[in-house]
């Protein structure tokens, strides 16, 4: 539908309103994929659709297992079910179960896509991968699908070289089959790759091609590309009090009610220090114990900013619930929906630990960021992880702390100040200043006691 919007909806509203008025299920069911048709638009709300396939749920009869089967899959990745771990889960199992029951490949490769949705958290990287690989042999023509699934899957666990094997093979299929569509979306990730390596420039110059092109296909997402580009590259170089918050809201309107967006929209006011505002959003969020968070692709995301917020706030019971939410990933990504990410997990366990008191664990996990991001080619995360590590050691009373610390800040603000990125050249040069002979010290653990 990209391109003509507006009509295509329009005239698929007219299809579901004859199909409603004559109960065909099955029409229902089509008009409803037309409008949503990859696992990818998985949290994105559309009531046109939903209401579609409800009714077609509702309308569908025993022997119409196909129908119903496809009909499971798609509400299994469409808000508010999509939004619920546990029933994402139960509808998208039982469109599978269904399906090996009926023998259908066909059938059998919707209800396993569906599942790509559910599976996409931290937990079930390894089975993500395995459903794929059934998906494939299932249909060849699913590769669109199975790709951009796999990249996801291995920018979520670390594995760099493989998510980029991943990357290559997706742009080579959407290339293939000549869909201009899926050509910007490949354009897109390698241009978030250059992003997160520090190398603002040359992706700022492929994200305004980007644009150029998204507007030229008339894509109905330009827009909120747009700005979240825009907020990323304004973090890293001066800080996000550039940004109004206005734009941010008017191109993300339709994901208030997403819990991950919800995490995000509390950093964003943190970082602009609104703290009456961001204390009102962190405590809508954090009251239930995080819970209502949608353990998904987004979720180790969203816990992170959460993190850094509760920091801010100085609220140590949520730290201490946060810390334990993150424990189990100290290896993992943190990606978002739109593949953004901000490291390794490592360096929010180690923001939490420090502000809790636990300063052992504090170095361990700063060191093990360091080297993930590393790893993960995201310089500009390992530029602050280096930083945070030197922060903490800066207070230590022992000169071997100390001159780890200089170290540490020197190239921080080395790397800071060839990259552009203001904010945090400004927070080293602080940070240097507690080095200066006769600032005030405290005593960290021996080198011993950290194990």
């Amino acid at each position: 539908m990209s391109g003509r919007l507006a009509e295509s909806r329009d005239a698929i509203e007219r299809a579901i309103a004859i199909a409603r008025q004559n109960r065909f299920a099955d029409l229902l069911w089509a008009a409803a994929r037309a409008l949503r048709p990859t696992v990818r638009s998985a949290l994105v709300p559309d009531k046109l659709a939903l209401e579609a396939l409800e009714d077609a749920s509702n309308l569908a009869s025993d022997d119409q297992t196909s129908l119903r089967i496809r009909v499971l899959a798609q509400l299994a990745c469409i808000p508010p079910y999509s939004l619920s771990t546990e029933q994402s889960h139960e509808l998208s199992e039982r469109a599978v179960t269904l399906a090996r029951q009926s023998g259908n490949a066909g059938d059998l490769t919707h209800a396993l896509i569906s599942r790509l949705h559910v599976l996409s958290g931290p937990d079930h990287l390894e089975s993500v991968l395995a459903v794929t690989d059934e998906v494939l042999r299932l249909d060849p023509n699913s590769a669109v699908e199975v790709e951009i699934a796999r990249y996801c899957a291995y920018v979520h666990r670390g594995d760099m070289p493989a998510a980029d094997a991943a990357l290559e093979r997706f742009g080579r299929v959407v290339r293939d089959l000549r869909r201009a569509e899926g050509v910007y979306h490949h354009e897109r990730l390698s241009a978030l790759r250059l992003l997160h390596a520090g190398e603002f420039d040359r992706a700022d110059t492929r994200f305004h091609e980007l644009f150029v092109q998204a507007r030229r296909l008339r894509l109905p997402y330009d827009g909120i590309h747009a700005m979240m580009h825009a907020a990323a590259l304004a973090f890293e170089r001066h800080g996000l009090e550039a940004i109004s918050d206005a734009m941010w809201r008017s191109e993300l309107a339709w994901a208030s009610a997403i819990p991950s967006f919800q995490a995000h929209w509390v950093r964003f006011l943190m970082e602009c220090r609104r703290r009456d505002e961001a204390r009102q959003a962190f405590e809508a969020i954090a009251r239930d114990g995080f819970a209502s968070l949608t353990k998904d692709v987004g979720y180790l995301n969203s816990l992170a900013h959460l993190s850094l917020a509760a920091v801010w706030l100085q609220d140590h019971v949520r730290a201490r619930t946060l810390y334990e939410l993150l424990r189990p990933y100290p290896h993992h990504n943190t990606p978002n929906g739109f593949n953004y990410y901000i490291g390794s997990v490592s360096f929010f366990l180690g923001h939490l630990a420090k502000f809790l008191g636990q300063t052992r664990d504090a170095i361990r996990h700063y060191e093990d960021a360091a080297v993930m991001n590393l790893r993960l080619g995201m310089v500009p995360q390992w530029a602050r992880t280096q930083a945070a590590l030197g922060d903490l050691l800066a207070d230590s009373t022992r000169p071997a702390d100390r001159q780890r610390a200089a170290s540490l800040l020197a190239e921080a603000g080395e790397t800071a100040r060839r990259l552009e990125m203001a904010p945090l050249a400004a927070e080293v040069a602080r940070t240097e200043s507690r080095l200066a002979p006769g600032a005030a010290v405290s005593e960290l653990p021996t080198a011993r006691a950290r194990g």
